[in-house]
């Protein structure tokens, strides 16, 4: 619901009462199943431009259903930080109208990487050919685990600190785990002072650049 009203500088405006139509409104519900099993938990948006977005999670059952304008929509889900999965496409629901959408993704594989208590500040993701991505951070001990579905992906790399750590590809398999090997790379202390030739100078910043990669 919209109305237009017009503030003038030193004044209140009052008694402006907004009011949806339901008339308006459409339901999109559905199941989202992880290796055939209906799965609570997962996270499930629809974009519908200017009809604006759905946003719910499913039930203990698995299902979902939520209202929202009438419009045209594309609809994704995730779970457990895996790639989105997306809908069948982008489909047109009328007001009052109704829309299933169900999503299936397969048993999810794992990807490790340790890069060691040296980096615990690095971030990893995997990317496939399609553009599905998942991230994460370290557990503290520099070990990272990475939730993908089966297929050949890319594996990424990098700390605040040290910037770019590398990359590798895996193929991962349905409900197993495969290793992404990347080696951290070894930190060094600089130390000393910044003077004027006499005197220390105080609040100064250091930049090191790194001759080779920068």
């Amino acid at each position: 619901a919209c109305e237009v009203r017009t503030v003038t500088a030193g004044t209140s405006l009052t008694g402006v009462d907004l009011q949806a139509d339901a008339g308006d409104f459409a339901t999109i519900s559905g199941t989202f199943t992880k290796n055939d099993t209906a799965t609570s938990g997962a996270f499930i948006w629809c974009d519908g431009g200017s009809a604006g977005g759905i946003h719910t999670v499913t039930g203990v059952d698995g299902t979902f259903s939520s209202r929202g304008k009438a419009g045209t929509y594309t609809c994704y889900g995730e779970y457990s930080r895996a790639p989105l999965t997306a809908s069948t496409g982008a489909f047109t629901i009328a007001a009052e109208g109704t829309q299933t959408v169900n999503f299936t993704i397969g048993n999810l594989a794992t990807i490790t990487v340790a890069l060691g208590s040296t980096i615990t500040d690095a971030f990893c993701e995997a990317v496939d050919g399609s553009g599905n991505r998942t991230r994460s951070s370290s557990d503290g001990a520099g070990n990272y685990e990475l939730s993908v579905g089966a297929g050949d992906w890319t594996v990424r790399c990098n700390s605040r600190r040290t910037g770019e750590i590398g990359s590798t590809s895996v193929t991962a398999t349905a409900g197993g785990t495969v290793a992404a090997t990347l080696t951290a790379p070894t930190l060094y202390t600089v130390s000393g002072r910044i003077t004027d030739g006499t005197n220390n100078i105080s609040n100064a910043i250091l930049v090191l650049i790194d001759q080779t990669n920068n």
